[in-house]
């Protein structure tokens, strides 16, 4: 998979699609910052999964000492708590998979 930064894919983007002005460069960025913003938990849950008592798997931040302060989990309506966390999750983002 190709890296990019966000400056260099809003300028293929922009030429792609023609729109060579710095109006459409900005919403560009502005989407992505949209797509990689991380969700407190005091503002919002993760949706649940149709029926189920759980949300979706996400990614979350948690409050922890560890290198990698983050986990794969859901969000246990039943339980009010995240499931699979003994951390303190504070952030969380949708994991978009295709």
């Amino acid at each position: 998979m190709k890296t990019v930064n966000v400056d260099e894919a809003a300028m293929e983007y922009c030429k792609y699609n023609g729109l060579c002005d710095k109006s459409w460069e900005d919403a560009f960025k502005a989407g992505v910052a949209f797509a990689q913003r991380w969700i407190p938990v005091e503002e919002e849950l993760p949706a649940k999964k149709g029926k189920s008592i759980f949300s979706n798997l996400v990614i979350a931040k948690i409050n922890s000492l560890c290198e990698e302060p983050y986990v794969l989990t859901c969000y246990d309506y039943k339980d009010d708590r995240w499931n699979y966390s003994i951390y303190e999750v504070t952030h969380w983002r949708k994991i978009e998979l295709k």
